[in-house]
Parts: C-alpha cells; structure tokens; sequence
C-alpha cells in the first residue's frame, strides 16, 4: 500500500523565540533616520553643607555625553519555484513566511543579547565574547565542580551590584535553560530538592519553580522574576563551554523596532518561474542608558552542567 502523507502536520523547524526582546519591550521605531541619541549626565550637580554664614556655596556643574544605537536591518529572503508554490497540496507561501518570521524573531533577541555593536550589529548586553556590555557588573563564580550553593551567592553579588550601582533594584534574571535545570536537579544533604514547586508550600526554599517551559518565565530566586532564554551563549569561556547569567533591569533598556515587512516578488526571477519571498525589519537598542543595572555572571562555574 502506499504511504499516507499528512502534508498539513508538517515539522517546521525548531527554534528559540525572544524571551529577552520581549522582556526589554520594544516600542515603534521612528522613521527618518539611521541612528538614535539618548542623552545622559556623567557627573552630577553637586550641595554641601556652607561653612560660615555669607560663605560661598558649593558649585559644580553637570557634565554630559549621550549613548546611541544605529538602526539596524535584519534580513532574509529565499527563491522558490512557481511550480511548488501552485502544485503544492499546502499554502507553502504561509510555510516560508512564517519560517522567515521565526528565524527573524530567533536573530532579533541574539542581537540583544550578543550583537557586538560593530559591523551595524546592535550593541547587545552580553556583547559578542559574552563579557557584558562597557560599564556593566562582572561577577564571577570559578569551580571545577560547580554547585547550586556555589552559584547562589554570586547571584545575590549580582543583584546587589545593581542596587549599589544604579540605586535602583535589578527586575529580572535571565539564564539559559540548561542553567535552570541545573539549579532544579540541586539537592541539599538529604537528597531534597533547593528549587521546589511553588504550589507545595514552600519551606526555607533556594527558589521556586514556578512552570515548566522552554522560553519564558519559570520561576523565582532570590526574589526576583528568572527567564529562561535559549538564545544566551552556552560557548563562551576560554573552554567555550560556559553560559551566561543576566541579573538586570529591563525597563533601563530602550528598544525600538520596526514593523516587519514580508514582500513577495514575481518579476525578479520570472524569467526562470520563480518568485523571491523577503523578511526585513529595522532595529535599535540602547541597553547601556545605565549600565550599572546590568550584572553578568561568567566563569568556569557555569560550564556545561552535568546531571
């Protein structure tokens, strides 16, 4: 008998999404120009107490400079024949605009994360060797064999560096999913889990699991919000074994983005009957408005987890 196909069930292909992207929030980008300026105050105005009555005062004046973002495009198109577009059993105009659009959303939050602002990449968070982006808040956990204990004061380093550095408190973590993982695989001397389910009622916890996903919010530690993100470097180190750890405050960062525009073109190629589909966006960030609020944990302590 022949084989049956269930051409509508087909696999598209897997991939991460923007946890990251869509955490910051991106707000629409204005059109008529290639670059964006924020404005900022690198030394401040300063009071002190007047010595004498009728004594001068103090004065010192603002100093400034500005941080920006060029505009970005982030593109794709593919060639395909008119024949598998009008013999196909399935819309496969709907397939390849729809695989543009996931592998768009996949290459807009590497951006954010790892764009090494040169080459009219965005100047991403982490940066292109993983380091953190200029002026961020390095912090570091070493171990030949790392554990969730070893881990979790490094995590409260990270959150207090934000707050001591930006007066203001961190908002989020975001890790990679492996990390999670390895932190709900963690148990204490009796063999109990650090990371419990939140519904158990938790006692003396290290965190909760809040939900199991692949991409999106997961649970808390420390207080704070954690994300998993499958889009943060897990080839970073002198090993490129390790992943990266963020502990930051999103509503720092400025996002812009432009509304993505999926063309279809007859005529280009209509000499050989095939027509060129085309994905393109424009986008701008400017993560280092503050970029103390930003902390990353790197190091040897964060290599490929063992379960």
């Amino acid at each position: 008998m022949p084989p049956l196909w269930l051409v509508d069930e087909y696999a598209a292909l897997a991939r991460a999404g923007r946890v990251t992207a869509d955490l910051i929030g991106s707000r629409p980008l204005p059109g008529g120009t290639d670059s964006i300026s924020v404005p900022r105050i690198t030394t401040g105005s300063a009071v002190a107490v007047q010595a004498t009555e009728n004594n001068t005062i103090q004065e010192t004046d603002l100093v400034t400079d500005s941080v920006s973002s060029d505009v970005t495009t982030i593109a794709g198109m593919e060639d395909v024949s008119v024949q598998l577009l009008e013999q196909s059993p399935i819309a496969f105009d709907q397939v390849i605009a729809g695989d543009l659009a996931a592998d768009y959303a996949r290459k807009f939050d590497q951006q954010i994360l790892a764009g090494s602002g040169s080459s009219n990449q965005l100047n991403g968070i982490l940066g292109s060797t993983g380091a953190g982006i200029s002026g961020s808040n390095a912090v570091t956990y070493t171990a030949t064999t790392p554990v969730a204990s070893g881990l979790y004061p490094k995590v409260a380093d990270a959150v207090q560096q934000v707050a001591t550095g930006r007066f203001a408190p961190a908002q989020a973590i975001v890790m990679h999913p492996r990390r999670w993982a390895f932190l709900l695989a963690s148990l204490d001397t009796s063999n109990r889990p650090l990371i419990v389910p939140s519904a158990g009622g938790p006692n003396n916890a290290m965190g909760l699991n809040g939900q199991v996903a692949a991409e999106a919010f997961v649970g808390t530690l420390q207080g704070l919000p954690v994300f998993v993100d499958p889009n943060i470097t897990t080839t970073s180190g002198a090993s490129t074994n390790e992943d990266r750890i963020i502990v930051f405050r999103p509503s720092d960062a400025l996002l812009w983005e432009g509304t993505p525009k999926a063309e279809v073109f007859r005529e280009t190629l209509s000499g050989a009957l095939t027509v060129r589909f085309r994905l393109y966006c424009f986008a701008a960030l400017i993560a280092n408005r503050w970029p103390a609020g930003i902390s990353v944990i790197k190091g040897t302590g964060l290599a490929t987890p063992t379960f």
